[in-house]
């Protein structure tokens, strides 16, 4: 029996034969429907074709695809609906198949399709700066970033990876500077990152009422260019302590990283970018001192790689940090997961390694992503990454115990809070396009109804749930005619859309169509749940609908461990 991808791959092929386009322009217009068929519009395989003559093709190539399609399993039949072409296909096959697949996946991310095996895709993400707060746009860059590695994973890519610090430039002389004087050797140990924030703070405010602060800052970050043993020390200490504070809170969010890199481990390198724009008269000096890369031609205007003051920019030390790692990894793919307010940045550094003859510039890509807006907790405006865990911690812990009984029942009751409020940050931001903004809404997205994280776990411990309650063994194999009810067809048909939401999810280098297809087979289920009995069941059809719905949470269980989750089994 083909699966339903198999099925559209053979109408995708014969749909594009029959509309004269290729089968890639036929696959990236082909419209799905969440019943689980699909069409095609000629208003998109030629917009100048006149209506009428749409029409009249539109007749003639479902006529000639049905008796092509005819004999694949999984196809009832094929119409001319206006200038469309409609495929609608068998439920009962398309969920046999489904079923078999979900129960017998070896993948814990449950697709064992690899298209990107043999692929090398390095993903920079979170890269938080040292002493600045790791503030809403961190946070995002983080979970789409950890989202995007464990996605490339489960489709096979070798990934790497990176978290691109910025501990580099005038701010760590004028960090230095405050710890000389506002600084606690007791404090930085103890919680190194509020620390070092609450010390920029307090620098920064005697600065605007000293400025020769400000030279004292710029003379002491030369002297770390340069290597001062004393400069050096007290900036390698100061990112020791905040690497092992951010591995500790990224333990929290289950993120991991192969490598932290960091701006200054690139520094050495900028004389060497310069030169390589340089060689492509790509420079100009200003009459300050100060070197700019000269990118008009590409309307992208100038962009400066080197200060007055000698200092080099991110944008030098991101070109000399791309070079170095494609030299180290020779990767397929190079992936940046930061905010959209950094577009032109990344067009620029496209744009100077593509002029300079690095003809992979066109494997990078910029990732960006949205603000969020109104980020708080009940003690006011959040800063850390802390802040927001603990609150939607607390959240969840206080909301499970309006049911004391229930909570009782719960072996771990603040690891399992702890693992729906993160479930509660996460699918807010996952479930939207990244492109968007969003508000913060702690009432919404702590809610066990509507599309939120709590609603995905609380449906995965409900299917869970049923073989503990009612006893009854799975069926082996599945038997389509006593699984006819259309709780249990809807269910069905999305289970066997799985690696398709998978697919479009990296498409479009996005969680939100992977998280939207979890929602609604969560909903699915839910509808299912209430609708076919297992328990005092007709023996038969009880064996039948135990498997369907072991299928449909062994599926949210791999959906929610894509996400970074942890199935939750009781809640």
């Amino acid at each position: 029996v083909l699966g339903m991808q198999a099925v559209r791959r053979q109408v995708v092929a014969a749909a594009a034969a029959a509309a004269g386009i290729s089968p890639s322009a036929m696959r990236a217009q082909l419209q799905r429907s969440q019943a689980g068929g699909f069409s095609f519009s000629l208003k998109f395989v030629n917009p100048a074709m006149p209506t009428d003559t749409m029409l009249r093709e539109a007749v003639a190539i479902a006529a000639g695809l049905h008796a092509r399609v005819a004999d694949l399993p999984g196809i009832k039949r094929v119409d001319a609906l206006g200038p469309a072409v409609r495929f609608h296909v068998d439920e009962h096959v398309i969920i046999d198949k489904a079923v078999s697949d979900t129960i017998n996946t070896k993948s814990a991310f449950g697709y064992d399709d690899k298209p990107l095996a043999g692929t090398r895709v390095l993903i920079e993400f979170s890269s938080p700066n040292i002493a600045k707060p790791f503030h809403a746009g961190h946070l995002r860059s983080t979970i789409i970033g950890a989202y995007l590695a464990r996605l490339h994973s489960a489709m096979g890519a070798a990934v790497t990876r990176i978290n691109y610090l910025g501990d580099w430039g005038k701010q760590y002389g004028l960090l230095g500077e405050g710890f000389d004087r506002f600084g606690s050797p007791h404090e930085l140990a103890a919680r190194p990152i509020r620390h070092l924030y609450d010390v920029y703070v307090n620098i920064n405010k005697a600065a605007e009422a000293d400025a020769a602060i400000h030279e004292l800052a710029r003379a002491r970050f030369s002297r770390l260019e340069h290597g001062d043993t004393e400069a050096t020390a007290l900036w390698a200490r100061f990112r020791d302590v905040s690497i092992t504070e951010y591995q500790r809170l990224y333990a929290r969010l289950g993120v991991q990283f192969d490598i932290y890199d960091s701006e200054s481990a690139h520094a050495p390198h900028c004389a060497a970018a310069l030169t390589a724009l340089e060689g492509y008269n790509l420079l100009t000096t200003e009459s300050n001192g100060a070197v700019l890369a000269d990118l008009t031609a590409r309307g992208l205007g100038k962009a400066v790689l080197r200060k007055a003051d000698g200092a080099s920019t991110y944008l030098l030390r991101d070109l000399a940090a791309a070079v170095q790692r494609k030299l180290s990894t020779n990767f397929d793919q190079m992936i940046y997961v930061v905010g959209a307010e950094q577009d032109q940045h990344f067009k620029q550094l496209f744009a100077a390694l593509d002029a300079t003859g690095r003809t992979w510039a066109n494997s990078c890509k910029h990732v960006s992503f949205g603000s969020v807006r109104g980020m708080s907790t009940r003690r006011g405006e959040v800063v850390f990454l802390e802040d927001i865990l603990d609150e939607a911690t607390a959240r969840m812990r206080d909301l499970m115990l309006t049911n004391p009984a229930k909570a009782a029942e719960i072996a771990d009751l603040d690891g399992t809070a702890a693992q729906l409020g993160l479930s509660a940050v996460l699918v807010q931001d996952y479930r939207g396009r990244r492109t968007k903004d969003y508000a913060f809404d702690w009432a919404r997205m702590t809610q066990a109804e509507g599309d939120t994280g709590p609603l995905l776990q609380y449906a995965h411990a409900r299917l869970c749930g049923i073989r503990r309650v009612t006893a009854v063994e799975p069926a082996t194999t599945l038997d389509p005619k006593l699984l006819s009810e259309p709780a249990a067809l809807q269910l069905g048909v999305l289970l066997s859309q799985y690696a398709d939401a998978i697919e479009q999810s990296h498409g479009a280098l996005d969680a939100a169509p992977f998280t939207q297809y979890l929602l609604r087979l969560a909903h699915a289920a839910n509808v299912a749940h209430g609708a076919l009995r297992v328990k005092n069941a007709d023996a038969a059809a009880a064996a039948q609908r135990a498997l369907l719905f072991e299928a449909a949470q062994r599926a949210l269980a791999a959906g929610l461990r894509l996400l970074g989750l942890q199935p939750l089994e009781r809640v």
